[in-house]
């Protein structure tokens, strides 16, 4: 079983960003998020949505500026720190 299970896996350097929005503007958000392939890490729901998104060190300065677009500059944007995160062959998290 062991090594007959193992899969091909992917580490990735992202920065770790939060969203903090409307409710009215979460399904559209959410909407861009995935079918850009974002890696959403949680969604965390109270009066606000936050979304906490891991976003590639590269595409940071471009996905803050799609954010602003999608909310009309509604959305609070906070950059995290920078980490690796491991995917897995389909793309999916590995926590």
């Amino acid at each position: 079983m062991g090594i007959e299970a193992a899969q091909i896996v992917t580490k990735k350097l992202c920065t770790q960003v939060n969203i903090v929005l409307e409710y009215t503007l979460f399904g559209k958000v959410q909407n861009i998020l995935i079918s850009e392939g974002f890696t959403i890490k949680d969604v965390i729901y109270e009066q606000d949505v936050e979304i906490i998104v891991f976003v590639p060190c590269d595409d940071v300065e471009t996905f803050i500026d799609m954010i602003n677009e999608a909310t009309n500059a509604r959305a609070i944007i906070q950059k995290g720190d920078s980490c690796y995160i491991t995917l897995d062959s389909q793309g999916k998290i590995i926590i």
